[in-house]
């Protein structure tokens, strides 16, 4: 493909153009792409860059499957779960690599498994003519007394051919494919650093209205519960499209699980040392995984004590404002260059090492940071988004596309909050979900002013709409990372990401009238919105 230039190139073309066609000054557009919010984003994929080199992540995912048994819907839950818990505090895209080809591996044991199940079953057995065999709801072959029926007779143990094996198998992958997929982008909402969209949404009310309007643990009061909702039953879907979804079944696994685990099952066993075969590799829990979790664990604890809605966060203390999340950010940044992988490695060569250059493993080092870190991500793109959304503002076309919408004002505040839900999810799904939600959101803001509107009553369902990307590959990045691998089918992606996206829609309009009115008081127009006239929805 010819490609005039490189993409992340491209976001340095608002530096020059703007200044030049005199939409903003060149100190303006230059501020853009160094902002306090892009150094916050800068110490988080630092954080994520720390967990994928000391593996944290692959042990947490190995740890919680040996917990969950060996039902691929208790996996595929697994999955999910463990996707959309990384997703929160990481990249989504670089999630789903992390998570998809354990998945697959994982899905390919389960099919081995049961292709050796099948030619063990494949001989017809002899059974006493006073019994017959049954599966339970367990997956046991028992056998129940027939002495009471007139007319016995010899029984075979019928099984599926190798190639409705090999089909269910491929079932099996497409479903754990799509379910990393899914969560990830899920999680990735649940936070305000999980995804763009939520970060230039959290930029963009800084910009416009302040930092007080929006806080790391207010957005997680809503976005967590109605993401967490949408996995579930996003879950529940795939098992039914899939792997074949039977509630008996699917309960009575869990009743099982004490008596499978007591017994010798050979299936379990198989997918079990698998997974414990993965772990030895792994070898036993370092120094350096170990500080890297505390480190994730206490940079979760400061974010959501920052500015929470219960009790004064400690960026009350101080007074003069010149404190932000983003100073703690940069601190555990600065821990992982600092603090040892070994630390008695590093005393004993403290001790023994009389040269003037003392060196040791840390966390991270600058060779990693290098070569993996995305400079050009957090800086030029980040910034560019940045860039063009204030220029939307300053050069007035955010405020004539909603003079353009004025017709909606004769709606009520529910109807046009639903259309543009459903707008932004449908144009998602073929564009960039980052520049809809970049170019969308000024306009939001005036046409929320225009029809005296709380802003958030539009920005927030809009802003999860546009996570909302399930249906194609090019929709989002772990769309594209679960696609590359070669087992999914564009018809499958469309089958299952239509539904998800009419339930997410629906969640997301159960959240805005529920929690967003607890969390934001969204139904009143703000002191803060440039707005003297207060109004009730």
């Amino acid at each position: 493909m010819f490609v005039i230039l490189p993409l992340s190139i491209t976001a340095l073309i608002p530096l020059f153009l703007f200044p030049i066609l005199g939409v903003m000054k060149s100190n303006d557009v230059a501020v853009s792409y160094i902002l306090d919010a892009v150094l916050f984003v800068m110490g988080t994929f630092f954080v994520a860059m720390a967990i994928e080199r000391w593996n944290v992540h692959k042990r947490l995912a190995l740890l919680s499957l040996l917990l969950v048994g060996t039902n691929p819907a208790s996996i595929l839950l697994c999955f999910m779960v463990i996707s959309f818990s990384l997703s929160m505090w990481m990249s989504n895209t670089a999630t789903a690599s992390m998570i998809i080809p354990l998945a697959r591996a994982m899905a390919g044991e389960l099919m081995k498994q049961r292709l050796k199940t099948d030619d063990k079953n494949n001989a017809t057995e002899l059974v006493p003519l006073s019994t017959e065999t049954k599966v339970n709801d367990c997956d046991e072959i028992i056998e129940v007394d027939q002495n009471s029926k007139s007319n016995s007779r010899i029984e075979s143990v019928e099984s599926k051919s190798s190639s409705e094996i090999s089909q269910k198998g491929d079932k099996t992958t497409t479903a754990f494919e799509l379910g990393v997929a899914y969560s990830s982008l899920m999680g990735g909402a649940a936070t305000l650093i999980g995804t763009p969209q939520t970060l230039f949404m959290k930029l963009h009310l800084d910009r416009t209205y302040g930092p007080e309007v929006m806080s790391f643990g207010s957005w997680f009061a809503v976005g967590a519960p109605c993401q967490v909702s949408s996995v579930l039953i996003g879950w529940v879907w795939l098992q039914w499209l899939f792997l074949d979804l039977s509630f008996k079944r699917l309960f009575s696994s869990w009743r099982c699980r004490k008596k499978r685990n007591t017994s010798t099952n050979p299936k379990t066993n198989h997918v079990k040392e698998f997974i414990r075969g993965e772990l030895k590799k792994l070898g036993p829990v370092s120094v350096g995984e170990a500080s890297v979790l505390c480190i994730l664990i206490v940079g979760i604890l400061v974010w959501f004590s920052a500015k929470p809605n219960m009790f004064p966060g400690w960026t009350s203390l101080d007074k003069n404002g010149y404190i932000s999340i983003t100073q703690s950010a940069l601190l555990l940044t600065l821990g992982l260059f600092i603090l040892p992988a070994n630390p008695r490695e590093a005393f004993n060569r403290f001790r023994k090492d009389t040269s003037k250059q003392l060196r040791w493993d840390r966390l991270m080092d600058t060779n990693t940071t290098q070569t993996e870190f995305p400079w050009m991500i957090t800086f030029l793109t980040f910034g560019c988004g940045l860039s063009m959304g204030k220029a939307c503002q300053t050069s007035g076309l955010s405020a004539w596309i909603a003079s353009t919408l004025k017709h909606l004002g004769y709606m009520d505040p529910w109807i046009v909050a639903f259309i543009l839900i459903v707008g932004t999810a449908v144009v998602c799904e073929c564009i960039g979900n980052a520049m809809v939600v970049i170019v969308m959101l000024p306009i939001l803001s005036e046409l929320a002013h225009s029809m005296e509107v709380n802003p958030l009553y539009f920005i927030i369902p809009s802003t999860l709409a546009a996570t909302f990307a399930f249906m194609l590959p090019i929709s989002s990045g772990p769309n594209i990372v679960a696609f590359a691998h070669g087992d999914l089918l564009v018809s499958d992606m469309v089958k299952s990401g239509s539904l998800m996206n009419v339930i997410c829609i629906l969640i997301n309009n159960i959240g805005v009238h529920t929690l967003c009115v607890w969390v934001f008081d969204i139904y009143t127009y703000p002191d803060w919105a440039p707005r003297d006239r207060k109004s009730v929805v």
